[in-house]
């Protein structure tokens, strides 16, 4: 009998460990399950940060294209600007010029003048479209380092 309890006890005992190895294992197993759906939303939130990264890049590009557009178009007006101020200066001397042959042809003198004032009106319309130029140069030009700041 002793021989048969020590044998019970035995087997009960192995049935036991067997029975907390099976317990361990499964833990293991929901602990490992937990770590892959933790590594996919890891993956994931990187996959998303990739994708913000990548679009900020593309909106600092397309400020700083704006910047250059901004800058050529300013260039562009400001030689307009001066071909303009030296139409002007051409028609006021002109002006003067014809004040002196023709001191006595008021209407060829009122003529020029006319010019003159048109090309005053020009300069100053063309003085006013550089000033909105400018500004909107150093829109892009926050607008693109708000953006570098973003990165």
């Amino acid at each position: 009998g002793s021989e048969e309890l020590a044998a019970v006890r035995e087997a009960l005992e192995e049935a036991q460990l067997k029975a907390a190895a099976s317990e361990e294992l499964e833990g293991l197993r929901v602990d490992l399950a937990g770590a892959e759906e933790a590594k996919a939303e890891a993956l994931a939130a990187a996959e998303a940060a990739r994708e913000e990264l990548s679009e900020a890049r593309a909106s600092i590009e397309q400020a700083q294209v704006e910047v250059k557009s901004q800058k050529e178009e300013l260039e562009a007006l400001q030689g307009r600007m001066s071909e303009v101020e030296e139409e002007k200066a051409s028609a006021l001397a002109a002006v003067r010029a014809m004040e002196k042959e023709l001191a006595g042809s008021r209407e060829d003198a009122e003529t020029s003048a006319t010019a003159a004032l048109e090309a005053e009106e020009q300069l100053d319309a063309l003085k006013a479209r550089v000033e909105d130029a400018e500004k909107g140069r150093a829109a892009a030009e926050a607008s693109a380092s708000r953006g570098s700041e973003e990165l």
